[in-house]
């Protein structure tokens, strides 16, 4: 197996996109893996509390929840953020 460096704390939910594996953690971010290297592509911030939900939407986007209600709507093409929707 291989172990994969890149959060600061413990992973709670991936999501694959294509040849992507996307990962959450409490430590704010999602973090972006290409699959078969395990190469650390880059990481996506900006949430203001734990990321705890992944989601594969419609039109190649990511959506993302945090613990504090917030839902972040990232563009999968260019991994930009496109918009954030508090609770």
């Amino acid at each position: 197996y291989k172990v994969l460096k890149g959060h600061s704390n413990s992973i709670v939910a991936l999501k694959v996109y294509q040849d992507k594996l996307l990962s959450a953690s409490p430590d704010k971010t999602i973090c972006v893996w290409e699959v078969g290297t395990w190469k650390h592509d880059r990481v996506l911030t900006g949430h203001r509390s734990a990321v705890c939900a992944l989601s594969i939407c419609y039109n190649d986007k990511l959506c993302s929840g945090s613990d504090d209600g917030q839902l972040k709507v990232w563009n999968c093409r260019t991994w930009a953020l496109e918009r954030t929707i508090q609770a």
